[in-house]
C-alpha cells in the first residue's frame, strides 16, 4: 500500500457522520430557547434557565426537560441516560447517553458550560 494512502470503510464514515450531526442536532435543540425560531416558536428547551441554578431540586427539573426535548425534537434517538455534571460553582454541564434507533450504537455526549 502507497503511503498516504487510507482506505474506508464506507458504513463507519456515514455512521461517524450520522453520530456527528445528532450530536450537533441535540446542542441545537438544548441552546435554543422556545420562541427564538419565528416560523416554529415551540422548537428548543428551557435548558438555559435551569444550568446554573444552585438548588439540587433543579437538576431532576433539568433532566426532565431535556429528555423530554430529545424526545420531542430528535426522533432518531432513545434517550439512555442523563446526569447533571457540577465540578464547581462556576461550571456545570450534561452527560448525554443516547441510541440511535437506526443502527443501535449508543452514544455518549457531554455538554459543559461556564458561568
Amino acid at each position: 500500500m502507497a503511503q498516504g494512502i487510507s482506505f474506508y470503510d464506507s458504513d463507519s464514515i456515514t455512521t461517524s457522520q450520522t453520530v456527528n450531526a445528532i450530536r450537533e442536532d441535540i446542542k441545537r435543540i438544548l441552546l435554543t430557547s422556545p420562541g427564538e425560531r419565528p416560523n416554529n416558536v415551540a422548537f428548543g428547551s428551557r435548558f438555559k434557565e435551569f444550568i446554573f441554578e444552585d438548588e439540587l431540586t433543579i437538576d431532576g427539573e433539568l433532566q426532565s426537560e431535556v429528555y423530554n426535548c430529545i424526545a420531542r425534537w430528535e426522533p432518531r434517538v432513545n434517550i439512555l441516560a442523563i446526569s447533571v455534571i457540577k465540578t464547581d460553582a462556576f461550571n456545570r454541564g450534561l452527560s448525554i447517553t443516547f441510541q440511535i434507533k437506526e443502527t443501535g450504537e449508543v452514544v455518549p455526549m457531554e455538554l459543559n458550560f461556564q458561568q
